[in-house]
């Protein structure tokens, strides 16, 4: 085995570290923006600054985050990367790829009317599909329940299109991407 070197540490919050917040507000992407000098929120920056910074030629403006399997966390680290960089004045966008879960989108978008297959499908354009954070100025494209799902939507050139439109628009766009396996 190669080693890898390791870009950040994000430390666990545990259960008494969430006690400090308000019940329905005891979650890691909450205690971010309520903690922000916490040792949690510092991590997060630490790991932005690494993600975006990691190719010497240029800056990332894309990061897709993806688990091996579901409940690894991957949704919520997206989220918490959004909103670090959001409440660090970036213009940062987290686009729910998880079709089947959409986890993100059950969470931090639960009014939306218009999702991403919508917009894939060329029925809406991706402004209309955007939804605003409820706790910063970050937006979201929401995943919304769907009977059918194609399976080369990521493959496509819409996508490819999208991502262009996207990296345009914004500083930061965040893929919360389905598990791998």
């Amino acid at each position: 085995m190669i080693p890898t070197p390791a870009i950040a540490s994000v430390p666990i919050l545990r259960p008494n570290d969430l006690k400090a917040l308000a019940p329905h507000r005891r979650s890691p992407e909450d205690y971010l923006v309520d903690k922000p000098a916490s040792a949690f929120a510092e991590a997060l920056r630490v790991l932005k600054t690494s993600l975006t910074h990691a190719r010497v030629d240029r800056r990332a403006k894309v990061i897709a985050v993806t688990s091996a399997v579901p409940e690894e966390g991957k949704t919520t680290m997206a989220l918490c990367l959004t909103r670090i960089s959001a409440m660090s004045g970036q213009r940062v966008v987290v686009v729910d790829c998880d079709l089947r879960r959409h986890s993100l989108s059950s969470n931090a978008a639960k009014d939306a009317r218009v999702g991403l297959l919508d917009v894939l499908s060329g029925d809406r354009a991706w402004r209309e599909s955007v939804v605003q954070d409820r706790e910063t100025a970050a937006d979201i494209i929401p995943a919304l329940a769907t009977r059918f799902t194609p399976q080369d939507v990521f493959d496509s050139q819409a996508m490819q299109r999208l991502v262009e439109e996207l990296r345009g628009a914004y500083d930061l766009v965040i893929l919360d991407s389905a598990p791998v396996l």
